[in-house]
Parts: structure tokens; sequence; C-alpha cells
């Protein structure tokens, strides 16, 4: 739903417009979060991405779309912490409810999506390797907007 001043609130529909400029959008700001994420991952970082692993592997395939997402962005989350970047944490804050609305839209087409992917990007994110590590986020990123391409969504203003 979209909220518009003095003209009120209308159901939002997503397009292929959006999700393209939301994928590239993320894909550059999640490969910059990656890189620096890798070389100020703590402890603790490390231990939240093994808890909410857990909970997508113990949920997999029967978790509602909503928890998924929940999961899925508390995962990213993490990674944005750990990359200590203020203005990239605002940008991510900025477009953060628009991807929770992609991945949803995702997970009721695609509901097995999950562990598998976050759990390598989090073993490439511990090894340290910038370079590994937006590689990673890449292709991560590209799995995710691959899927929502394959939906018959109308295209958008262009």
């Amino acid at each position: 739903m979209e909220i518009r001043p003095h003209r009120g609130a209308f159901v939002s529909i997503l397009t292929q417009r959006d999700v393209d400029e939301v994928h590239t959008l993320r894909a550059a700001i999640e490969a910059l979060a990656a890189e620096r994420a890798v070389t100020r991952l703590t402890g603790a970082h490390l231990a939240e991405m093994d808890r909410l692993l857990e909970a997508m592997k113990v949920t997999s395939g029967s978790v509602a779309p909503q928890e998924a997402v929940h999961l899925d962005l508390a995962f990213h989350d993490v990674i944005y912490d750990a990359a200590d970047h203020a203005r990239l944490s605002r940008v991510w804050t900025s477009i953060r409810s628009q991807v929770s609305f992609f991945l949803h839209t995702r997970n009721l087409h695609f509901p097995t999506v999950g562990f598998p992917e976050h759990h390598e990007l989090r073993t490439v994110l511990s090894q340290g390797d910038p370079a590994a590590a937006r590689a990673a986020v890449e292709k991560h990123m590209n799995g995710a907007y691959s899927r929502l391409r394959q939906l018959e969504l109308p295209p958008g203003d262009g």
C-alpha cells in the first residue's frame, strides 16, 4: 500500500521497472556492505547470522511468507550493521520496505528460497575476502532477481 499526501491510500502494484530499479540499487549497496562487513564482522555478528540461519533451516518450507521475509531481512540487517557505514545503512533503510514487498511477492511464488543461499553467503563473509564477498552477494542478488523476473509483471512507466 502506498500513502499519497492529500490523496489517500493506494494499492501498490509491482512492475518490472520497480524490480529492475530496486534490484540494481540493492545489488550495488549490498556489494559495498559485504565488502566492508568481511573485515568488520565480530563474533556477535556471526552468532546472530547463525541464529537466523538456524531459524531459516528449521522453518524451511513450513513458514509463512512474511516470516521468511523477516528472517531474510534480519540476516541482511546484520551485514549492514557489520559494514559500519551510516550513510549506507540509511540507504538500506530507505529501500528496506520495498525489498520486503518484493521478497514477500517472491516467497509467494518460490517458497523454498532461503537457507542454502544465506548459509553460503555467511560462509563466504566469514572468510574475510572482500572480492569473494562481493561475488557471493552478486550471486545471491542475481538469484533473487531472476526469480522475480519469472513473474508476469506489468512493465511499468518507462
